[in-house]
């Protein structure tokens, strides 16, 4: 068995594609998913650890990616019998999506905040597929915990090379609706930080938070909801807990839209 770290690229960007160490592109210990070389190090990627020397300058590379973006939510751990080239051509088939008009378009399955919610957004033999060749799969929440994504036995009795992900319309929406907090957390400006990273899990909170109260309302207007997050972040994420006055934020966000 053995150990993989797999880190979504875009995510760490800003440390990845400043470091000499990272621009080697014959890393016997590195395999990016997406074939283009110009985005090997934008997509998500794979580092057996093990085979990188303890406080070697490369380990500490590492250390460096690691700690590149809050709760490490770039990075999950892998346990898996498949050597590097295996486990990467596996995941490969995973890292984008059809839809059912055959238009492809990137998976996030090295983001732990889609980690969180993409094993009930695929099917079950899509899940089993994905996780076949996988002893455990441990990623980390928004709170830097943890935990162990669900391995179903049934897994074992996928065999072969996967077949490309399609996803259904319903899916598509249910992935869309999903990250949705995040979504909105990044177009006011509050996306994670590692200078904020406390308040990784309560801004999320704060986000779903402005989302529920919005679509309670009925609305559908993407300013309105805007209004509302800008206000309650303006105000404090701590009023999230009163329905009394999330209903007034509601309220002055409709008549600030008007």
């Amino acid at each position: 068995m053995s150990g993989y770290c797999l880190f979504d690229g875009a995510m760490a960007f800003h440390m990845v594609s400043h470091s000499k160490l990272f621009a080697d592109t014959g890393l016997p210990w590195l395999a990016p998913l997406l074939a283009h070389q110009d985005l090997r190090l934008a997509g998500p990627f794979l580092i057996a650890h093990e085979r990188v020397k303890r406080d070697s300058p490369e380990w500490q590379e590492i250390v460096r990616l690691v700690g590149a973006f809050p709760h490490a939510l770039h990075m999950s751990v892998i346990q898996s019998p498949l050597d590097l080239p295996g486990l990467a051509a596996h995941l490969r088939q995973f890292a984008a999506f059809r839809d059912s008009l055959g238009d492809i378009y990137g998976l996030r399955i090295a983001d732990n905040r889609v980690l969180a919610y993409l094993p009930r957004v695929l099917t079950r033999e899509q899940w089993d597929s994905l996780t076949a060749p996988m002893e455990s799969w441990t990623p980390r929440n928004r709170l830097g915990e943890q935990y162990l994504l669900p391995l179903h036995a049934t897994r074992l009795q996928r065999s072969g090379t996967p077949d490309p992900i399609h996803l259904s319309d319903t899916q598509i929406d249910q992935l869309i609706e999903a990250g949705e907090p995040d979504a909105l957390l990044a177009r006011i400006n509050r996306a994670p930080r590692l200078d904020n990273e406390r308040e990784t899990q309560a801004r999320h909170e704060a986000a779903c938070c402005c989302i529920r109260f919005w679509q309670a309302c009925g609305r559908s207007d993407q300013g309105v909801l805007l209004a509302l997050a800008r206000s309650l972040f303006h105000q404090g994420i701590q009023h999230r807990d009163d329905p009394a006055r999330m209903q007034a934020l509601v309220r002055d966000a409709i008549a600030l839209v008007k």
